[in-house]
C-alpha cells in the first residue's frame, strides 16, 4: 500500500480535480479519499480560552461544591464473559 498525501484546492462549484501518478501500471488499484478542509483547521487552531479565563474560574464553586447524590441500588446482573 502506498499513502499520497497533496494539498489542493477546490473550485468555485466546490469540485476536487485529482491525477496521481504510480508506479503500478495496468492493475486494478482501490483508492481511498478523505477530504478535509485546511481552513477550518487553522480556525478552530485559534480558537482558545480568553486571556485570564483559567485564573478567573478555577476554584470558583469552591463555596457550594457540586455534590454527588445517591445513586439507588441497582440490581445485581450476571458477569459478562
Amino acid at each position: 500500500m502506498n499513502t499520497m498525501t497533496l494539498k489542493s484546492r477546490t473550485g468555485k462549484d466546490g469540485s476536487l480535480d485529482l491525477h496521481l501518478r504510480t508506479d503500478m501500471h495496468e492493475q486494478t488499484v482501490e483508492v481511498v479519499v478523505v477530504v478535509q478542509s485546511l481552513d477550518r483547521l487553522r480556525s478552530a487552531a485559534k480558537c482558545s480560552w480568553p486571556q485570564g479565563f483559567i485564573e478567573r474560574t478555577a476554584g470558583c464553586m469552591a463555596s457550594d461544591p457540586i455534590q454527588l447524590q445517591p445513586q439507588g441500588a441497582y440490581e445485581h446482573r450476571e458477569e459478562l464473559r
